[in-house]
């Protein structure tokens, strides 16, 4: 996110988009580029997460 700006990248283009604090207050609901890109990170942590713990478990058990 671009702090100066208050814009954040929602193109593969590089386009900027002015938003609001609204959009991420939990009152006001999400539109729909936020929400997709909300639930494209989780799912990448998701398998971060699980490739590090098995990886883990593998080191601890060799």
């Amino acid at each position: 996110m671009n702090r100066k700006s208050g814009t954040i990248q929602t193109d593969i283009t590089g386009t900027n988009k002015p938003i609001s604090l609204a959009q991420f207050d939990p009152i006001y609901p999400l539109n729909s580029e936020m929400i997709i890109k909300l639930t494209n990170i989780s799912r990448f942590y998701q398998i971060f997460l699980f490739w590090f713990s098995v990886s883990l478990l593998n080191s601890a058990i060799l």
